[in-house]
């Protein structure tokens, strides 16, 4: 969990998330990471509206290292927050995950 204190008229709202790393391994190729992104582009809109995904999912980012392991794409979700109470697990429960 991720504490996410933020200020709602004048109070503090401490709502938790969960941030979720995604890692893919593409294949070797001079052109496999932009060919990747390019059709990733494409998906995403569907992705976001997939069944099930709750309402406070949202994509932080996307990375791709140029050094290191190459042809490495990561991915960063939170899920949860935004000012849901979900205390109880109840936003962390629509998006599959228990709290």
């Amino acid at each position: 969990y991720v504490d996410n204190p933020r200020k709602v008229g004048g109070a503090t709202d401490s709502t938790k998330s969960i941030i979720e790393l995604r890692k893919y391994q593409l294949q070797l190729g001079y052109d496999t990471v932009p060919k990747f992104l390019s059709i990733y582009s494409q998906a995403l809109p569907y992705k976001l509206r997939a069944p099930n995904t709750h309402s406070t999912t949202e994509l932080v980012t996307v990375l791709v290292s140029d050094v290191g392991s190459l042809n490495t794409v990561y991915e960063v979700w939170k899920h949860g927050g935004s000012g849901v109470d979900d205390a109880d697990g109840g936003a962390l429960m629509h998006c599959g995950m228990e709290a």
